[in-house]
């Protein structure tokens, strides 16, 4: 792990600002009337792949030898 790693605040200023939007996306979508019953599943499956692929962005960062990242 490099000297860049911070466990007290992982995510950069803009990652933080993206989960934070995703954060306040879902506390808005929740409060949605369903319009079909797969609605809820769907959104947390999803929400939680964005979360996910932003999350990896810190793998990426402080374990590049495990973790590859391709810019393009």
């Amino acid at each position: 792990m490099d000297d860049s790693s911070n466990i007290e605040k992982p995510f950069t200023e803009k990652e933080n600002e993206v989960m934070e939007s995703l954060i306040k996306a879902h506390g808005s979508y929740i409060e949605l009337e369903r319009t079909h019953p797969s609605d809820l599943g769907d959104w947390l499956f999803h929400i939680h792949a964005l979360q996910n692929i932003l999350s990896m962005r810190i793998l990426q960062r402080d374990y590049p030898q495990y973790f590859f990242t391709k810019k393009s």
